[in-house]
């Protein structure tokens, strides 16, 4: 009688093998860049923060019949208000983070952030910690960072712009 053997040859496992690795040649530059992907998306996400948190001072604002001047502060907690939106330099202590080169860790994300506020205060810019620069006019900014710039006037909302979305990502 003859007997049937059962399993693989050993052309077709590395035939197999070669496939696999041809496989993981080809996938793994689009894992390479998670770190940066995964940056973006924070900054994204801090920006919709800044906005819900933007909008929710500007109801308080509002209620307190604090929206139509062009500086005032709310109460309880008092909150520096431009036109009932949160004024550049109080986003610093909204975000409960510290101003400038210093930064502090936010133990839920375990994100280090920095917030710098431009020469003329109208704007303050959030930034993975490491990003910022120094430059306080935003001029050389490469960076990956949220802005957020004050409200001008009566009935304008106050601006965010996730720069990871609009202007570049290469510095994530």
């Amino acid at each position: 009688m003859k007997k049937n053997q059962q399993g693989f040859t050993l052309i077709e496992l590395i035939i197999v093998i070669v496939i696999l690795g041809i496989l993981a040649v080809t996938a793994s530059p689009k894992f390479l860049d998670l770190q940066g992907d995964a940056k973006a998306s924070t900054v994204q996400g801090l920006s919709a923060s800044l906005k819900s948190a933007s909008n929710i001072v500007y109801s308080k604002a509002l209620v307190q019949g604090k929206a139509n001047a062009s500086s005032s502060a709310t109460t309880n907690p008092a909150i520096d208000v431009v036109y009932g939106y949160p004024a550049a330099e109080t986003m610093a202590a909204i975000l409960d983070i510290t101003q400038a080169t210093a930064s502090s860790t936010d133990v839920a994300e375990g994100i280090d952030w920095e917030v710098a506020v431009n020469s003329g205060g109208s704007k303050a810019r959030i930034y993975p910690a490491g990003s910022y620069d120094g430059d306080t006019a935003f001029s050389s900014d490469t960076a990956c960072y949220v802005e957020y710039t004050e409200a001008t006037s009566s009935g304008t909302p106050a601006v965010v712009t996730p720069a990871a979305v609009t202007l570049t990502t290469t510095g994530c």
